[in-house]
């Protein structure tokens, strides 16, 4: 019994305790029309996929806040992308710009946009080869908020975020479709409900 309380006692001091890590989910489709925006190349044989340039932006992506997101707890934004080139160096930049509001007429979409500006740099073949599958991480939100990151204490069931990126800097890359491949993007939150213990491998260890 003693064992029980103290487990208890810490879920409640450690929310990773009692909570596991989800999706929002931001998937690069169809762009809009214009110019720099991303253009479909060959990724693997017939399997296409978007390539990004210097300049290139992509928007709207749309997340909505789902009814088991753990109130009170930090957001943070995954970047899924590779390359299929024969070498690479310097450094993939983007800049997410994004406004929130709660739901059910609550609040007015903000004026102005926040701007986080994520720099991945240092890459090469070693630590970035053609097709491996990296994922990125930046911090979207903490409690009292920021300049550039949402107030955790703000976010709630139903709210919406609305987010639009540019690629202001890519990787040299040589071979392949010398650009990078930006897949997917979505945001990480904690559910409390059953989900996955971590939000990265091994995702079910406690």
């Amino acid at each position: 019994m003693a064992r029980d309380v103290m487990q208890f006692d810490e879920d409640l001091v450690n929310p990773h305790n009692r909570y596991g890590w989800r999706d929002l989910e931001g998937p690069i489709t169809v762009p809009s029309a214009g110019a720099t925006r991303p253009v479909l190349a060959t990724y693997v044989g017939d399997i296409e996929d978007y390539v990004f340039d210097a300049g290139d932006h992509y928007g709207p992506l749309k997340f909505h806040i789902p009814h088991d997101y753990a109130r009170g707890t930090d957001m943070f934004i995954h970047t899924h992308w590779s390359h299929n080139g024969t070498n690479i160096s310097g450094a993939l930049e983007l800049n997410y710009n994004f406004i929130y509001a709660k739901g059910h007429n609550q609040a007015a979409f903000p004026a102005s946009q926040k701007t986080i500006a994520h720099a991945i740099s240092g890459l090469t073949l070693a630590n970035t080869p053609a097709r491996q599958h990296r994922i990125d991480e930046i911090q979207l939100s903490i409690v009292g908020g920021g300049a550039s990151l949402l107030d955790t204490n703000d976010i709630e069931v139903d709210g919406l975020i609305l987010m639009h990126f540019d690629v202001p800097t890519t990787p040299t890359i040589t071979g392949g479709a010398a650009k990078p491949f930006i897949h997917y993007v979505d945001i990480h939150y904690l559910a409390d409900r059953y989900a996955t213990r971590r939000r990265a491998p091994n995702f079910y260890e406690d």
